[in-house]
C-alpha cells in the first residue's frame, strides 16, 4: 500500500465482477492497475464503495457477514491492496 495510492472506485467490465479499485503507483503515476473484486453472483453484507450500484444485493446479515470474514479473514495481507483487501472493507464492513 505505501508504494500505490487508491484512486476510485469504477463498475466493472468483467461480468464476472462487481467493481474495480483503480490504483496508481506513487513512483510511476502512469503506472495505474485495475484490482478486480466481489462476484457479481452473490450478494454482499453492505455496498459501501460508495457508487450503491451493488446495493440491491445487500443482505445486512450480520450471522453471515462473521461467516465470510471468518473464511476470507487469513487471504489478507497487511500493506497489501488485493482482491480480497477491498472485498472484506467495502461489501462486507
Amino acid at each position: 500500500m505505501s508504494d500505490y495510492k487508491f484512486i476510485d472506485f469504477y463498475k466493472s467490465d468483467d461480468t464476472k465482477k462487481k467493481y474495480y479499485a483503480l490504483i496508481e503507483n506513487k513512483n510511476n503515476p502512469k503506472n495505474k492497475e485495475r484490482i478486480y473484486f466481489g462476484s457479481s453472483k452473490n450478494f454482499q453484507f453492505r455496498d459501501s464503495t460508495g457508487k450503491g450500484i451493488w446495493s440491491k444485493f445487500d443482505h445486512n446479515d450480520e450471522k453471515r457477514r462473521k461467516s465470510y470474514i471468518a473464511r476470507h479473514k487469513g487471504f489478507i495481507k497487511k500493506g497489501y491492496y488485493s482482491p480480497g483487501f477491498f472485498s472484506m472493507n467495502f461489501l462486507w464492513r
